[in-house]
């Protein structure tokens, strides 16, 4: 190559932008550089006549001070006695001399001499001296003439204060010049340090500017590539739409016949397998109908076949549609599905709005073991006042992290893909909603968070004409309860009740006696609800639910406790518990709890229950018939057999307790037992014996353990 050749090629690749700007940032970089070591330079400087200037300023006064002693030995030698005022002349010399000891033992001077020892104790003699003549020069003032001393004596004094004043200049002058020596030295090293640390800087910037022009010619070469590959692809991408609408169309006639024929068969005579058989057919089938639809239909959009058909229609009856569509699902899940909508009549496309409704509502249930899916619709205003729909989908589900919200929307993206195939689904229907959206002239959007939930909004702009009459959402068919249950009570007489009135309503219950027992046996299996007694050995029930919200667990923790009071129920719902059951347990109360479970509104906090005189009943005639109806007569007499052994073991247990506190617990387990069983004078003897111990008294056992054995007595008689 020419040289004018190879000037022109490098001429060129300069003018690049990129590369035009690699060029001035490195150049920009050097100059910064240079100017850095110039400021730093410069600054150097001006310290160095700071510090060089209080060096000077030490020397000159030491000078000073051996300049003045000298004055005064000469006035001293030689003094002015035919002047009247040849005292006051003396006194002022003096004077001056003192102000110069005075300089060089304060500021920055005084700092310059205290690090040099020998200098230090040399200002300290001569300062000591110079001190030493204040009241001879006092008295000097005050009478005119010297006492005690004569002016020879008092000059030979003064003489060795000059003398020693001259040993310190020279001390001093010997000291500034070893100082600035080794700062010469200093300041040279730094400088080559700088010179090195400039010398790298530089030759860094140098590799950056080469391995940037380096860097943008391969980008350059990849972005040729990518031009070619993104055209090969969007070229691919339309014939793929093309096979996927015709596949589409081709499954989806032999697929209706199959359906179709499943549904004769099972108008037929069938036998129980041979129904079960066509029913997974037929589940089968529809499950790949959904598929085969949200394909043709993607593809249908993907090639921008997206046909609108505006209609007047009611909003609040194709929102009830959906909800009718949507119900059972939701109630097989055990969900409340909610609607709110205003009773309006608008213009839009109603099939692509239901298209949209079911296909987010679906999402939500899909999503959402337990809770609800409410669907929200609004007519609001846009900027320039026109009405805009806005509707929003929200479940209580398993939510989303960021990262999936960021890729929600794509085509395939089904989120977690460990998620994805325990729930299954094509990964199309978030991308065909928002697709037809987006073709209405609306936009949609998502929030979500993991394990509270995930809330959809879509908004469109459409016309709305007149108010349509109010369409009533369908009730929710009766509940039919169940679920795995953990019941964790240490209790057995209670663990037994609770137990039997949780089967009688429907429910899977496992127990453990402590919270301990329970961490461990969740971390063994799922379960829908954790009934958490407070007070148990080991581990106590609020200790046990902030460890599993510590760790993460989102179950159902409901508390359980013979204590009534506002502040136990604070206690229970601080500790990250959902609900507060108190004892006696009842089956109205689990009912009650478990339907309550669903509500999203966070329940009330309970009052305080003002503990009730003695004169109160000794049997609670209406917790025992309950449990004798939901457990049997034999089941219950069992109960009332095993309590008295029990409850004294308990009372023993409380009696030789160490401390009040030690009894507490004995106690609140009686309270507990007595109370699940109607015997209501001898839990609130206990009660009233375990409020002692919390506050620090020793209680009175006699009356609990005496209705205790009276009881006993009357049971066995009985019998």
């Amino acid at each position: 190559m020419s040289g004018t050749g190879w000037f022109e090629t490098w001429r060129r690749r300069l003018i690049r932008p990129r590369v035009l700007v690699s060029v001035v940032m490195a150049l920009t970089g050097l100059a910064l550089l240079g100017n850095m070591v110039g400021l730093f330079t410069a600054l150097n400087e001006r310290g160095r006549a700071n510090i060089d200037s209080v060096r000077e300023d030490t020397v000159w006064a030491t000078y000073q001070l051996e300049r003045e002693a000298n004055r005064l030995y000469d006035v001293l030698r030689d003094p002015p006695w035919e002047q009247p005022d040849w005292a006051a002349q003396v006194g002022q010399r003096y004077d001056i001399l003192y102000s110069r000891t005075s300089l060089l033992s304060q500021g920055q001077i005084a700092e310059r001499f205290g690090d040099v020892p020998k200098l230090a104790n040399s200002i300290k003699t001569i300062s000591a001296a110079i001190f030493g003549l204040a009241p001879i020069f006092d008295d000097l003032r005050a009478s005119g003439y010297l006492k005690g001393i004569s002016p020879n004596e008092l000059a030979i004094r003064v003489e060795a204060i000059a003398d020693d004043a001259g040993q310190l200049i020279i001390a001093t002058n010997a000291r500034h010049n070893d100082v600035k020596v080794a700062e010469r030295a200093e300041v040279i090293g730094y400088y080559q340090h700088l010179a090195w640390s400039g010398a790298g800087l530089a030759a860094i910037f140098a590799l950056f500017v080469v391995l940037l022009v380096s860097q943008l010619r391969h980008i350059r070469r990849l972005s040729d590539k990518a031009q070619q590959t993104a055209l090969a692809a969007e070229a691919a991408n339309r014939a793929k739409s093309t096979f996927l609408a015709a596949m589409s169309h081709e499954i989806r006639t032999p697929l209706n016949g199959i359906l179709g024929m499943a549904d004769l068969l099972d108008d037929d005579k069938l036998t129980p397998a041979q129904r079960s058989k066509v029913g997974v057919i037929r589940h089968s089938g529809d499950v790949l109908l959904d598929v085969i639809n949200d394909i043709l239909d993607f593809s249908k959009l993907e090639s921008g076949a997206v046909d609108l058909a505006l209609t007047d229609f009611p909003l609040d009856a194709l929102i009830a549609d959906v909800q009718s569509m949507m119900q059972p699902r939701a109630h097989a899940k055990g969900l409340t599905l909610r609607v709110t909508c205003p009773p309006v009549t608008i213009t839009a496309d109603p099939a692509r709005l239901r298209q949209v409704l079911i296909n987010l509502v679906g999402n939500s249930i899909k999503f959402t073991e337990q809770g609800s899916v409410a669907i929200i619709a609004d007519i609001s205003e846009d900027r320039s006042g026109a009405p805009l729909l806005r509707v929003s989908i929200a479940d209580t589900g398993i939510g989303m992290s960021s990262a999936t919200q960021a890729g929600l929307f794509q085509e395939f993206v089904q989120g977690d893909p460990s998620i994805s195939r325990r729930f299954g689904g094509t990964g199309l229907g978030l991308a065909i909603c928002k697709r037809l959206i987006e073709a209405m002239g609306g936009n949609i959007s998502v929030t979500s968070h993991e394990a509270i939930g995930t809330t959809f909004v879509f908004e469109f702009p459409c016309e709305v004409s007149t108010t349509s009459a109010s369409v009533t959402p369908l009730p929710l068919q009766p509940r039919q309860r169940g679920g795995h249950v953990l019941l964790v009570e240490d209790n057995p007489i209670n663990r037994q009740v609770a137990e039997g009135l949780l089967t009688r309503i429907g429910m899977t219950v496992s127990s453990a006696e402590n919270g301990q027992a329970a961490i461990d046996a969740m971390q063994a299996q799922h379960f829908d609800l954790v009934l958490m007694d407070m007070q148990m050995p080991v581990m106590d029930g609020l200790t046990a639910t902030r460890t599993l919200r510590a760790q993460g667990n989102t179950v159902r923790i409901v508390g359980l406790t013979a204590n009534a009071f506002a502040s136990d129920k604070a206690d229970c719902l601080s500790a990250g518990m959902d609900d507060f059951i108190t004892k006696p347990v009842t089956r109205a109360k689990l009912e009650a709890v478990i339907d309550a479970l669903d509500i999203v509104a966070a329940p009330k906090v309970a009052e305080a229950v003002a503990d009730k005189p003695n004169t109160a009943p000794e049997i609670d005639h209406e917790q025992q018939q309950a449990l004798i109806d939901e457990l049997g007569r034999e089941q219950f007499d069992e109960l009332v057999g095993h309590f008295a052994a029990d409850a004294r073991s308990l009372l023993d247990e409380a009696a030789s307790s160490a401390a009040p506190a030690d009894a507490v617990r004995p106690l609140h387990t009686l309270k507990g037992m007595a109370g699940t069983l109607g015997l209501k004078r001898i839990s609130d003897l206990a009660a009233a014996a375990e409020s002692d111990c919390r506050s620090g008294a020793q209680p009175d056992l006699s009356a609990l353990r005496a209705a205790t054995d009276a009881m006993d007595a009357g049971t066995k008689a009985a019998a």
